[in-house]
């Protein structure tokens, strides 16, 4: 990849490498799961805009970052495919994230109620990823509680809002098989207690998971490490140096 060649100092990137780690882990988890790359803060200090247009070649099902700087910096780059920014929003910022079209982590009611209003102030319609939280504390919907809150998602759901996705973060996958598994059950016995829609994106799985356990892949898998050429985990197949 190559961005200015006047400059004195420079990273080399193949990017022939990258595409062919896309390429590993889509073989690994077949052709029923979809990639998710994670391409938050300038695709792991890559380039944000190469990147992406070199994993386009990977038919993903879309594009994960962070914050909703880095969404609409996608869109300014004309990236048509599916946004989806999996970090809360400032609250002042989320009618701009629904204009821009791009799909939300919810985490909490808060950001449901504020999400769902913004909606109906732009007049579009606002697409939802719930998270629920297995065991990583950190964030998330409760998953021992789903009567709590899916009141307010189904309120959400009969103003508009598409529910198009369900994911969890994973604390350990890098170094633990037992405790993927155990979150997969807590993840599969939230949704059993909820009216979910048919060909809702199931994520669940990071590029340790899915490598581990590529059994849990779902419909799709958040990959980040593995594709810039860092190791997942112990014991797990090493991708082709990026860097």
């Amino acid at each position: 990849m190559l961005t200015n060649p006047r400059d004195r100092a420079w990273v080399e990137v193949q990017a022939d490498a990258l595409l062919r780690n896309a390429y590993a882990l889509q073989q690994v988890v077949g052709p029923g799961s979809q990639l998710i790359p994670m391409v938050k803060a300038d695709a792991y200090g890559v380039g944000l805009s190469q990147t992406v247009r070199t994993l386009e070649a990977s038919n993903p099902w879309g594009f994960g970052v962070a914050t909703l700087s880095e969404g609409l910096e996608l869109r300014r780059l004309g990236v048509a495919y599916p946004i989806l920014v999996v970090s809360p929003l400032p609250p002042a910022s989320t009618e701009l994230a629904v204009e821009a079209g791009l799909q939300l982590g919810i985490s909490n009611p808060e950001s449901l109620r504020l999400v769902t209003s913004a909606a109906e102030r732009v007049g579009r319609a606002a697409d939802i990823h719930i998270e629920i939280d297995t065991g990583i504390g950190r964030a998330g919907f409760n998953w021992k509680d789903v009567g709590s809150w899916k009141r307010c998602l189904d309120d959400a759901i009969k103003l508009g809002v598409r529910w198009a996705g369900s994911y969890t973060h994973l604390h350990s996958a890098d170094e633990d098989h037992d405790t993927v598994l155990e979150q997969w059950t807590r993840f599969q016995e939230a949704l059993r207690q909820l009216d979910v829609p048919d060909n809702m994106l199931i994520h669940i799985v990071n590029s340790a998971g899915a490598l581990r356990l590529p059994e849990l892949a779902a419909s799709a898998i958040r990959t980040g490490i593995f594709l810039y050429g860092g190791r997942a985990g112990v014991g797990l197949p090493d991708p082709e140096p990026v860097v």
